[in-house]
């Protein structure tokens, strides 16, 4: 879903989507010789809505993603049956114990009848998570801090509007302070839920935090036009900005 966000506020992919919709093939033409994944990231995401919102509970999201789940995970099923060319493990696991254990001895399962399995080689999802030496670029909750802070519906400035930053700031923490893991003193929570203001300092700390926040967003966002996620890489492509209401570059 963090990867639909990114690319969602991709404005290159954006005004190629509306080219495909409208068959304006010139302009398609040029995209495509711009950026060489373009066509085909199109051809699995389509057209993409903004969600407005990082949670999951989203109807564009539970309509899009069930068709493209593939795309994305192993064709893990849970099913008794299974075909003499391939090979399943069905297990039986108790819920009633504590969730890490449990997790940790499926996953001792799992491992050891792939050892034991004799087929091997299983066809990988078509995106997988873009690693540097085996590892993903960023911690998922720095993605879904950065998702958090590009992606809300009032956030949404009109074009060539420039708000009051220290306004949105404070609006952002009355709606995303949870979810920033911010703290607070009891006194500045209860004006910041009453009258959504904060005192100047808090502003300008948490000015500082979001303001780093959307420039990885923004890098994110770019590279997701060439079917990498997560990479923060130097690319340039456009990038819509909720804050400013424009399109950017950098």
């Amino acid at each position: 879903m963090l990867w639909y966000q990114c690319l969602s506020e991709n404005y290159d992919y954006s005004l190629y989507s509306e080219a495909k919709e409208k068959g304006d093939e010139e302009t398609c033409a040029a995209y495509e010789a711009k950026f060489d994944k373009i066509a085909e990231i199109y051809e699995d995401f389509g057209k993409l809505e903004s969600l407005n919102s990082w949670r999951m509970d989203s109807h564009i999201w539970q309509a899009w993603f069930p068709q493209r789940k593939h795309l994305f995970l192993p064709n893990v099923q849970v099913s008794a049956a299974h075909a003499e060319d391939n090979w399943h493990l069905n297990l039986t696991i108790p819920l009633d114990g504590p969730i890490e254990e449990t997790i940790a001895e499926a996953s001792r399962m799992i491992r050891s009848a792939c050892e034991q399995s004799p087929h091997m080689e299983t066809i990988a999802p078509k995106y997988r998570l873009h690693t540097v030496e085996g590892k993903t670029v960023h911690d998922i909750s720095v993605i879904r801090k950065s998702v958090i802070t590009s992606i809300n519906k009032w956030l949404n400035a009109s074009p060539g509007y420039t708000p009051d930053v220290g306004v949105l700031i404070q609006e952002f923490a009355a709606h995303h302070l949870e979810d920033m893991e911010w703290k607070l003193s009891d006194a500045d929570y209860e004006t910041l839920q009453r009258t959504h203001r904060l005192p100047v300092y808090r502003i300008e700390a948490f000015t500082t935090v979001v303001t780093r926040y959307r420039k990885t967003f923004r890098a994110l966002s770019r590279n997701t036009i060439r079917g990498h996620f997560p990479d923060t890489s130097p690319y340039k492509s456009l990038v819509w900005d909720r804050f400013q209401g424009k399109q950017i570059s950098s």
